[in-house]
């Protein structure tokens, strides 16, 4: 069946109407190919000119090294080359959904549909051309969860199951070393496949090799850095501190932090009594507390970073500062998201742009976290095992770390592209 569904003129015809219609209107999105930059696209461009600038401390290197590919081609308008390399990944990617779609019997109309949905994204669109490293890491992991379905699919030789076993080990390998948040995303990959082949001498064999494969390229970037800018040394709280500062101040745990510089700060700004009125409320979408935007735009990005802060809460209130972290975790499937901006789409009706952007707003909220429930049920009660587990655990994993590392549910709809492709097929 599988071999048939590749080998079907029909299928290649409508994947190449597929990879045109979203090609063509992904560039409609933004005819001039003009990225989109934010304060941190700047850290990756200047990593792309040069890779031992102290920035590699908590910037991996794969997603510099593509922009610096992108000048290498075109060094005075690399931002074109990068834009349309980006959105060809993305119209290819998806017109490959297409055939994942028909491998678990989706009727082939429907997989047309479905996969010209994913396609049409907004979000996926909108960060397709955005000078940060989330979209190639969506492509990354995508492709490592396509290839964790079909090592687990029992149709394939052992031949097979070792090529697509090397597969997975490199794209989950490359996704550490473009976001490091990915750095554990091999334990639900592993789990997955121990989900569906049990535990045994070969197959336990094979997840040695697995990991090997996956963490090398965390040693040789970490050795890469040893050798080239050896004065670095990262530590954890590098990257997290912030979500975790602020996390505390969503929170109502200012307190916790007296005598430090963040909260010396706060009292010098007379801003102790705004900061303790602040209290996480439990709701479908999470939203902040209203006053909490202003209250974070006061305070300077090096005040933000204090680490005495976020140790003093780690040490004194694990338990509530861990509680609070978690406790939007199901706004991870409740934001909506970004839409590509005023000039994109020139000469689309008004009408039908708005048909584009409420639809596509009411699928993710409320609808989103509903369907993926209802999918999870149908999964399993139709024995669809590989696809319960692989992707289970990946949005289980991603949805959990993104939650417990975010300064706040705002951030969501950014980290969330991570796993778009596979939260939208799912």
């Amino acid at each position: 069946m599988i071999s048939n569904i590749f080998n079907d003129k029909k299928n290649i015809c409508l994947s190449l109407v597929l990879f045109l219609i979203i090609l063509i209107f992904s560039l409609w999105s933004n005819p001039s190919l003009t990225p989109k930059i934010s304060p941190d696209s700047f850290g990756y461009i200047s990593m792309a000119k040069d890779f031992k600038r102290d920035i590699s401390e908590i910037r991996p290197f794969v997603f510099p090294l593509f922009i610096r590919i992108c000048m290498e081609f075109k060094q005075t308008n690399w931002e074109s080359i990068f834009s349309i390399i980006q959105i060809i990944f993305h119209a290819f990617l998806t017109s490959y959904l297409f055939w994942v779609f028909q491998k678990f019997q989706i009727k082939r109309g429907v997989a047309f549909f479905l996969t010209l949905c994913i396609g049409l994204n907004p979000n996926l669109i909108y960060y397709t051309t955005y000078v940060l490293a989330d979209y190639l890491f969506a492509v990354i992991t995508t492709i490592s969860w396509i290839y964790t379905i079909k090592y687990n699919d029992q149709f394939y030789t052992k031949d097979k199951k070792i090529k697509n076993l090397v597969i997975i080990g490199v794209f989950s390998g490359l996704a550490i070393v473009t976001k490091p948040i990915a750095l554990l995303l091999i334990f639900p990959i592993i789990f997955s496949i121990l989900c569906i082949h049990g535990v045994n001498i070969r197959i336990m064999k094979q997840m040695v090799l697995l990991m090997i494969l996956n963490f090398s390229f965390h040693f040789l970037w970490d050795g890469y850095k040893t050798k080239y800018n050896p004065q670095l040394k990262f530590e954890l709280l590098d990257s997290i501190e912030v979500g975790i500062n602020l996390t505390a101040l969503r929170a109502g745990l200012v307190d916790v932090g007296v005598g430090t510089p963040l909260y010396n700060y706060i009292e010098e700004k007379n801003m102790l009594n705004t900061a303790r009125e602040f209290k996480i409320k439990t709701s479908y979408t999470m939203d902040n507390h209203p006053k909490f935007w202003e209250f974070k735009q006061a305070l300077s990005w090096e005040i933000k970073n204090d680490k005495a802060f976020a140790l003093q809460i780690l040490n004194r209130e694990p338990w509530k500062i861990f509680i609070a972290s978690i406790s939007n975790w199901h706004s991870f499937f409740t934001k909506r998201c970004f839409y590509p901006g005023i000039d994109s789409f020139p000469g689309m009706p008004d009408s039908i742009r708005n048909i584009y952007v409420v639809g596509y707003a009411i699928l993710y909220r409320p609808f989103l976290l509903i369907l993926l429930i209802i999918s999870f049920c149908i999964l399993w009660r139709k024995k669809l095992y590989n696809l319960f587990y692989s992707t289970g655990s990946l949005l289980f994993y991603s949805s959990l770390t993104v939650t417990m590392l975010s300064a706040h549910g705002g951030e969501f709809v950014r980290y969330r592209v991570w796993v778009e492709y596979i939260l939208w097929f799912f």
